[in-house]
């Protein structure tokens, strides 16, 4: 059983200053091995990093790797979580969110196919997010694959943003959505914060989104849920601004319209929403076991939404 209306527990802070790299990986320690590199070379104060890696109970193939790693030659702290394999990615993520215990100000969500280009990122992080109001904020890292700069593909955020969220991501999606959530939910708040960090993915060709099906549908869950973005950013900036916040109603306004005229293309489009569905969609065959993680989301996702939904 799915409950969606599950939120965690608030993670303590012992070092305002650490931050947590986490990355969820399935089946690919080449491509894990050289993002951990590119952290190797670009972190300027390794003892106050640490990374925790969530692998899938099922995965052998990371499992074996994680035999060759000698982790006590790495200048960082670095932590295997093994978890028992998640209906959507979005839940590992905030399992290995509540499994993480050495207490960071700052947590950092990275991709198993993308390097960290930029030396001394971790300081940049900490110049930026260190000096957002009531240490809540989002940052905004450029990647380099999207065309809009702005759009937010990687999560990074103050331990004070999320434990206020109550989630590291929203968990409703079983592919994309979650970072558009999120960058919504920091835009009306007025606490989102550019990063000056480069990253870039691991060859040239963008991925498949393996877990997509639906799209059209998935959009229209996404845009029935504005309200429940715009109450977490109302009351996300009421806290980080001392309830000064005379600017937001525009900033709502400005992110109702967005998803208004997202509704209406897919409505009005649905060749086009196909299309984009049969360019990014994994190309490999789905198990049993994808099918029924897939399904059992999506019925939670309906009884979440209740009768008012109409798909």
């Amino acid at each position: 059983m799915i409950d969606l209306r599950l939120r965690h527990p608030d993670k303590t802070v012992l070092n305002p200053d650490r931050i947590a790299v986490m990355i969820p990986t399935r089946g690919r320690p080449a491509m894990l091995g050289e993002t951990i590199s590119s952290f190797l070379i670009a972190t300027k104060q390794p003892s106050l990093v640490s990374f925790w890696i969530a692998v899938d109970d099922d995965d052998r193939t990371t499992q074996d790797y994680i035999d060759r790693v000698d982790v006590n030659s790495l200048p960082f702290s670095l932590n295997w979580v093994v978890l028992p394999r998640q209906p959507t990615l979005a839940m590992t993520w905030n399992l290995l969110w509540q499994a993480v215990y050495d207490g960071p100000g700052f947590y950092l969500g990275f991709i198993d196919d993308y390097l960290m280009l930029t030396q001394g990122w971790d300081d940049a992080v900490r110049d930026v997010l260190s000096q957002t109001p009531n240490r809540l904020g989002l940052g905004q890292i450029p990647d380099s694959f999207q065309k809009n700069p702005d759009t937010l593909t990687i999560i990074c955020g103050t331990a004070e943003w999320f434990n206020k969220l109550g989630y590291f991501v929203p968990p409703y999606f079983p592919f994309w959505f979650a970072d558009t959530w999120l960058d919504q939910v920091a835009t009306a708040a007025g606490l989102k914060f550019r990063l000056p960090l480069v990253v870039a993915p691991q060859g040239d060709a963008p991925p498949g989104t393996h877990r997509m099906r639906e799209l059209g549908f998935w959009y229209k869950v996404f845009c029935a849920m504005t309200d429940e973005r715009l109450a977490s950013a109302k009351q996300l900036a009421l806290v980080a601004y001392a309830g000064d916040i005379p600017w937001y109603a525009e900033r709502e306004s400005l992110v109702r319209q967005a998803n208004e005229t997202l509704l209406k293309r897919v409505q009005e489009q649905p060749e086009a929403i196909a299309e984009m569905e049969a360019f990014f969609a994994g190309k490999s065959p789905w198990s049993k076991h994808d099918e029924d993680r897939y399904h059992a989301v999506k019925s939670a996702v309906i009884d979440y939404l209740g009768p008012a939904f109409k798909p």
